[in-house]
């Protein structure tokens, strides 16, 4: 078997990172065909991994073999308040040609995020990809949320009240309808200022969702 290379992710990666991600999210629309296909291209993927990668604070790895790009794995922290000392590998975060590749991405690339305090990692992972998320488990991850789509059985179309967002926020949305979030399980102590504040949004969320639910069944 070809001996992994693993080097710290840098601009000049930025390509094949995209090609990676490209072909990530095609094998994703397999099992979720209801994804937008347009990051199946390598420059709209590029596009998401460019936000990414622009970042403050990111850092990553990526892998070669006989020369060519397998994997990478880049990540960002957020904010302190809400997640304590975090990092945060988002949707465009990752992509591996082989699932086990991403053990050795994270030993090199969660490294410096150690050495910085940033004990707290969270991975947004492709639900329906088992060996990745398997792989994600070994590495002492553990399952916090999950994330679904399904069609709408109505005509209309709805904006999201959250639709003023940034273009790229809404992008990323977009890519992320079919996911799993993990969460290093070493960690799983909740940062005490963000637990009330978590619970609050997500109460009046489903409060809210459930207003949203019954509008459009009355405009259908």
């Amino acid at each position: 078997m070809p001996r992994l290379e693993v080097l710290p992710f840098a601009d000049e990666h930025l390509e094949d990172a995209s090609t990676l991600l490209a072909a990530r999210h095609a094998r994703h629309r397999e099992a979720e065909p209801l994804l937008p296909s347009r990051y199946e291209a390598t420059e709209p993927a590029r596009e998401e991994l460019t936000a990414v990668w622009n970042a403050e604070g990111v850092s990553g790895a990526i892998a070669f073999s006989n020369g060519k790009a397998v994997g990478y794995l880049i990540g960002a922290p957020r904010s302190a308040e809400e997640w304590g000392e975090n990092v945060w590998v988002e949707l465009a975060g990752h992509a591996v040609e082989n699932a086990e590749d991403i053990r050795d991405l994270y030993a090199v690339a969660a490294a410096p995020w150690f050495d910085h305090g940033n004990r707290r990692h969270y991975v947004l992972v492709p639900g329906h990809d088992s060996a990745l998320i398997d792989a994600w488990f070994r590495l002492g991850f553990g399952h916090q949320q999950g994330h679904g789509i399904r069609e709408s059985r109505c005509g209309r179309k709805f904006e999201s009240p959250r639709a003023s967002r940034s273009a790229s926020r809404a992008r990323k949305t977009s890519t992320s309808s079919s996911r799993s979030t993990l969460r290093c399980r070493s960690t799983r102590a909740c940062h005490p200022s963000s637990r009330r504040g978590r619970f609050s949004r997500s109460r009046r969320s489903r409060r809210s969702g459930a207003r949203r639910w019954w509008e459009m069944k009355r405009n259908c």
